[in-house]
């Protein structure tokens, strides 16, 4: 799911959809990205507190799953954060209006 939110929001590296970006943060796609993101590190705190012995055949394999899911989450937090596509973004300037609030629906 995080793949193919990267994939919608960022056409090409030097293209992002500003808008897409905005409605994102606005229906609070960044926290629940954050709160998989601990979801994850939770996950992984647990399999580190047992024993390589006593682990399941589960346990032995979730850690796979989980760093493949924290990759793909880092590579999407990774390019929210980075501020050159953004600027460079056409979009852009549909948000620099003066005359509209940012709470404003529209």
């Amino acid at each position: 799911m995080m793949g193919l939110i990267t994939v919608l929001l960022f056409e090409e590296r030097s293209n992002i959809q500003t808008m897409l970006i905005v409605a994102f943060r606005r229906v609070g796609g960044l926290d629940t990205l954050l709160a998989i993101c601990r979801r994850y590190a939770a996950t992984v705190d647990r399999i580190v507190q047992i024993k390589t012995a006593d682990r399941s055949e589960d346990d032995k394999q979730q850690p796979v799953h989980v760093f493949g899911g924290l990759k793909v989450a880092l590579h999407l937090l990774h390019s929210l954060v980075s501020s050159e596509p953004l600027f460079e973004s056409l979009q852009m300037l549909l948000l620099v209006t003066r005359d509209k609030k940012d709470t404003d629906p529209e």
